[in-house]
């Protein structure tokens, strides 16, 4: 319901109350019902009034539904009245939403237009990022394994626009594509006006099935490479078990920067627990904080890094600090042999009492 209807019924509903004078008449006086005014009415009839909602005129069919659907009050014989019936302003809620003021795009609102316009592109575009993401995440493991077979003792480098069309080109066309196909079938369904539901729908698979694919990808690259590494530490004849077994598990710290834990997120329940939703939140959002960990703040140059610059930093602050001189007004006795063998009157200055050391006379 519209605050501002409201409020108007409302202060009708006073100018009346106090124009009218209590008396024993055949009518229903004026009566408020918190969210419409109810202006005296004959007992025994039945009162109507629309229902307390702006309508969209610019909306075919909006006019007729203001017009035919109402809400009806009965006066009663003693003067009292009845319960308001707003059985057709719910039937217009659930039925006919787009008809009524505020309900997404369907009135224009400047402000509300650039909001709705502001948070769909938000949307398209945090949806872009993560399929770039999974993209460059893909290009990783196509690097690494490209390093242990085809490229393996040759200086030849894809050239760098390969990986910018696969970073960017490839979940730039699908973005596209889905938003396109999204927004069709959006505008065919009368009661989705602002991309609702937003995550469903066979067309979600083409987002879904992209970043799937690049990720079982990964997990192909990723064994690649493990089987790779034991097959060449076999050939070596060295200590197998043990250092097979440390390849593996070094190997292993590639899964989060490939993307693979990720994986199992790609089947979600009908009705998802709270187990499901909790690891689904740890293992998406801590993918990135979790890689510079591993793979930045343990490493040994990069610590030994940052403990320099700390302590060049502590050094500079205290170089900064105030230095203070203290004066001597004090010359000890070796001092002053020092004096009596280099001619200087530094003597005097041993002298508590003031007097003068008496000088030899020859």
């Amino acid at each position: 319901m519209s605050g501002s209807v409201i409020g108007r019924e409302r202060n009708i509903c006073l100018e009346l109350v106090d124009q009218y004078v209590q008396t024993n008449s055949t009518y229903c006086m004026a009566n408020f019902d918190r969210s419409l005014c109810w202006q005296k009415t004959a007992l025994g009839e039945v009162a109507q009034r629309k229902c307390p909602f702006s309508y969209c005129q610019n909306v075919e069919g909006c006019e007729e539904i203001e017009n035919n659907y109402t809400v009806q009050r009965i006066c009663n014989e003693n003067g009292s009245w009845a319960e308001p019936m707003y059985a057709q302003c719910i039937d217009v809620l659930k039925y006919h939403p787009h008809c009524i003021v505020g309900f997404c795009r369907t009135c224009p609102d400047l402000l509300r237009e650039m909001v709705i316009n502001v948070s769909l592109t938000l949307s398209i575009v945090s949806v872009a990022l993560l399929v770039a993401s999974v993209m460059w995440m893909l290009i990783e493991g196509g690097y690494l394994y490209s390093r242990f077979t085809v490229f393996a003792m040759r200086s030849i480098d894809c050239p760098n626009y390969a990986f910018l069309f696969c970073g960017w080109g490839v979940p730039f066309v699908v973005v596209i594509s889905w938003t396109i196909i999204h927004q069709r079938r959006s505008s065919q369904n009368q009661n989705s006006f602002c991309w609702l539901p937003y995550a469903q729908g066979a067309h979600l698979w083409i987002l879904s099935a992209t970043m799937g694919l690049a990720l079982i990808l990964n997990l192909l690259f990723l064994l690649g490479i493990v089987f790779i590494l034991v097959q060449k530490l076999r050939a070596e004849n060295t200590a197998e078990s043990k250092k097979i077994w440390r390849t593996v598990k070094s190997t292993l710290l590639l899964v989060p920067l490939l993307g693979v834990s990720n994986i199992p997120l790609f089947y979600e329940p009908s009705q998802p627990s709270s187990v499901y939703m909790l690891g689904s939140a740890i293992l998406q959002h801590s993918q990135g904080i979790f890689i510079a960990v591993l793979y930045c703040f343990l490493n040994g140059e990069v610590q030994n890094a940052m403990k320099r610059q700390l302590l060049r930093l502590k050094m500079h602050i205290l170089s900064e600090q105030p230095r203070f001189e203290i004066e001597r007004s004090y010359i000890p006795d070796e001092i002053n042999e020092l004096d009596s063998k280099l001619g200087m009157p530094m003597g005097e200055l041993n002298n508590t009492d003031g007097s003068k050391r008496p000088h030899n006379s020859h």
